[in-house]
């Protein structure tokens, strides 16, 4: 599958249209290829204003160098700056498929973080190599470079994990309300505020602590642990690969309250949601809702369960209601 250079301009340039941004989301899922190259691409971007302090040979070498091999199979022309900016690729964020803001700090604190809007997604390699997608509204904070001793991470919100394997160095993901521990494996966490956190593991292998270290629970793949301070540990058999479908833009609920469920919505299509009923709220619905859906399409979807219908109001929020 191939991409018009423009538009990874446009998308560099966070100047994509809605449409423009879906085209190259589904380009970077068509591939780990074309995925790798968005990631170099964001790299030589984000450093483009320091070309001046190369010199001419060096450039040219680094440039041979990246595009040699990250462009093997594509003839292309690529803007002249990033020929310049070629020599100083770091480590450093990549946003994939969403508008994402990097803040980064000073450079002796070497920690970033990035923030994903509500109704976005992104993606970004951490310098370790370990991927992490990061749902909408949520927050990743990371150094530019691992301690020694540990890889650690700290997470406001949802994301999927796929770390590099290192058995001297434990990755690490804090939370408000746990901490989870790896050596290299794939996992979903969920830890938005005010809202029960949720780890799930898909392969390996992770060891999850609660209540400042004093419980420890070793997870297994397709095991899934519910925590909250209110009601405690909750552990349970699923479908890790349903739970993590939102990387691609897929949405899937078994059995979920549908309070849960309008969270996820609230937060995935940047709507607000009322339910009127405490009942209702607490009724559970099994659906699935595809990437290109609607909010007005997955509420249709809920709606001919005939549990509930529902309705906008004058600041076009919607009102679900039960049918009695």
């Amino acid at each position: 599958m191939m991409i018009n250079e423009d538009l990874l301009i446009r998308f560099l340039e966070q100047s994509c249209s809605p449409q423009e941004l879906k085209e190259v989301d589904e380009w970077i899922q068509a591939s780990p290829e074309n995925r790798d190259q968005l990631f170099e691409l964001e790299r030589v971007w984000s450093l483009k204003n320091e070309w001046h302090y190369a010199q001419p040979a060096q450039i040219d070498k680094a440039y041979r160098t990246f595009t040699k091999k990250h462009f093997k199979k594509q003839a292309t022309y690529w803007p002249a700056f990033l020929k310049y900016a070629a020599v100083l690729i770091l480590g450093v964020f990549v946003g994939v498929g969403a508008y994402v803001t990097l803040h980064e700090q000073e450079i002796t604190a070497a920690m970033n973080f990035v923030e994903v809007p509500v109704g976005e997604r992104a993606s970004l390699r951490l310098s370790d190599g370990t991927f992490v997608w990061l749902n909408s509204g949520s927050r990743l904070e990371y150094p530019t470079h691992f301690a020694i001793d540990n890889r650690q991470v700290h997470l406001d919100g949802e994301a999927y994990f796929e770390v590099s394997r290192n058995e001297s160095k434990p990755f690490i993901v804090q939370t408000n309300n746990l901490d989870v521990k790896v050596l290299g494996t794939k996992f979903n966490i969920s830890s938005y505020d005010q809202e029960e956190t949720r780890v799930t593991l898909k392969e390996g292998k992770v060891q999850v602590d609660c209540n400042a270290g004093k419980e420890s629970y070793i997870l297994h793949p397709n095991e899934q642990i519910i925590y909250s301070e209110e009601k405690g540990v909750e552990l349970m058999q699923v479908d890790a690969n349903r739970i993590s479908s939102w990387t691609t833009g897929d949405l899937s609920f078994v059995n979920e309250p549908l309070e849960y469920i309008v969270k996820i919505l609230e937060r995935r299509f940047d709507v607000q949601i009322e339910i009127d009923s405490r009942s209702l709220a607490e009724k559970t619905f099994t659906c699935t809702v595809k990437h290109v859906s609607t909010v007005d399409q997955v509420l249709d979807l809920l709606q001919k369960t005939q549990n509930l219908t529902y309705q906008k109001n004058k600041e076009q929020n919607y009102i679900i209601h039960p049918i009695n």
